[in-house]
């Protein structure tokens, strides 16, 4: 009975729609009209059709809108306003085509909502929504709870902060959010709660909020970190072993006799050799195997073995095993097991050392930097960042940006941007283009120009702008509307709803 209701409002509403586009001229059958109707339409002639399937259609769609819903629906508690005030009403059709040009490239709405947080600004509700349990920011959570069914005093609760009696009440995602940002806040609060209340939770969420004791990780840690090496998820063990090395040496585990004895196996496949004349340093250079099972076997025994009980078994400190480390003599699978190995592992000192010797060896090892970002401050990513958008040979481009910066950087000036090999290679890309055509179609140029619009401060988007226009883009062109949205947020004032 259900379907044949929807099947009836369905083709009602499609013979509104033959009339808007048709008028009188259109021919109506007893195909056309719902089947309830058809007793009534044998007799009639075409005109007479017409006009009764005009009148029956006019009463049916105004019984609908007179009646209220069945008592048995429940009705949804009013939209929560968000503290930020909503995007200027002229701006919001160049914010759907930026979040349809943005989606088609897999990019993160993250990115856009960061876009107008930074401007002091949210999204139209008509506009976005969310329809899932994402990682947004905390602005959004009003609409996140709304989302998840959630009433309106309970979502008022839940919005007052996560302690331990509200733990169960707030979604998984939102928990990792607010966490992370407790974290840098308070860490000593971020741990009181996580000891409290993780022991319910599946293996997978314990493992996510257990890295998050990795923001401003100390030996006040230690203690609990300790407590978690015999637990039931040896994932979570595992993490654990991982973050006592970061807090330093002196609070390492000492290394098992299985890793002892693998270790001393795969310093048999290595070789220690001392380089330099004046200034003599040692490195560490790989041999030459006799199968590829060997081979095989040096590739994963790198990503899980302790880097500590490999110095030892090479008879150096862990300091000449990252510092010595030759990563244009290693197969790209080695040099990723061993980096990825030592970015979970680490202190800081020594991943910063690990970084100097990346970037060194570039353009080789730029794929490799990607392994310890999130080991590094904002400071450091953005300084990274410059340093390979300015390599000539490193292939770093503006949308490989989005995995150093969440929001757009004040630090990213004009002149600077303008001299870096990203910016020549969009340019080169660009002409290419306009020589035959008056619009942009290239995947490159879409997703750079998109990831500059992303990135960049109002000013620098205007300079940006400028640039691009003066080369030919044209002005009506789509590709250009996350740079203006950038532009425009700064200079009109803002909604209210």
């Amino acid at each position: 009975m259900l379907a044949q209701i929807k099947q009836e409002i369905a083709q009602i509403e499609s013979l509104y729609k033959r009339w808007l586009v048709g008028g009188n001229t259109v021919s109506i059958t007893t195909h056309c009209v719902p089947q309830s109707w058809q007793l009534n339409c044998k007799e009639l002639s075409q005109a007479e059709l017409r006009r009764h399937a005009l009148i029956w259609a006019s009463q049916q769609r105004s019984w609908m809108l007179s009646h209220s819903a069945p008592q048995q629906l429940v009705e949804k508690s009013a939209l929560p306003r968000l503290t930020l005030p909503v995007i200027a009403q002229p701006h919001r059709t160049r914010f759907v085509s930026c979040l349809n040009l943005l989606e088609k490239q897999g990019v993160s709405i993250s990115f856009l909502l960061n876009l107008l947080t930074e401007r002091g600004v949210s999204v139209h509700p008509a506009d976005w929504l969310p329809n899932k349990a994402e990682e947004l920011p905390s602005e959004y959570f009003p609409w996140l709870f709304w989302s998840a069914n959630y009433t309106q005093d309970q979502g008022s609760t839940r919005l007052t902060g996560l302690t331990s009696t509200n733990w169960t009440e707030f979604l998984p995602t939102h928990r990792l959010v607010i966490l992370r940002k407790m974290r840098s806040e308070d860490p000593a609060q971020a741990l009181a709660l996580i000891q409290q209340c993780i022991s319910n939770e599946t293996a997978q969420q314990r493992l996510k909020i257990i890295n998050i004791l990795a923001i401003n990780l100390s030996e006040n840690d230690k203690s609990y970190l300790e407590s978690l090496l015999n637990e039931r998820s040896q994932k979570v063990a595992l993490l654990a072993k991982h973050l006592l090395s970061r807090i330093g040496p002196n609070h390492a585990l000492k290394d098992s006799k299985e890793q002892i004895q693998q270790a001393a196996e795969l310093a048999d496949w290595y070789e220690v050799k001392t380089v330099g004349l004046l200034r003599k340093s040692k490195v560490i250079q790989p041999k030459s195997l006799k199968s590829k099972k060997q081979q095989s076997l040096r590739s994963e025994w790198l990503e899980h073995i302790s880097l500590t009980a490999l110095a030892q078994a090479l008879d150096i400190d862990l300091q000449t095993l990252i510092t010595g480390w030759q990563f244009n003599k290693n197969r790209q699978f080695d040099n990723q097991a061993f980096i990825s190995n030592a970015a979970q592992s680490l202190p800081n000192e020594m991943i910063y050392g690990l970084l100097n010797s990346l970037l060194e060896c570039l353009p080789e090892c730029f794929e490799l930097i990607f392994y310890i970002l999130p080991r590094l401050s904002k400071e450091l990513r953005i300084k990274v960042m410059m340093t390979l958008l300015s390599h000539k040979k490193s292939e770093f481009h503006f949308y490989n940006c989005l995995n150093f910066i969440e929001r757009p950087c004040t630090h990213i000036e004009w002149q600077q941007l303008k001299n870096t090999q990203a910016w020549l290679v969009l340019l080169a890309d660009i002409r290419e283009q306009l020589k035959d055509n008056s619009y942009l179609e290239s995947q490159h140029s879409i997703r750079e120009i998109s990831a500059l619009g992303l990135m960049v401060d109002e000013h620098c988007a205007q300079q940006i702008l400028n640039s691009l226009l003066e080369l030919g883009v044209m002005t009506t062109d789509p590709l250009l509307d996350v740079l203006k949205l950038n532009i425009q947020l700064s200079q009109t004032t803002t909604d209210q709803i």
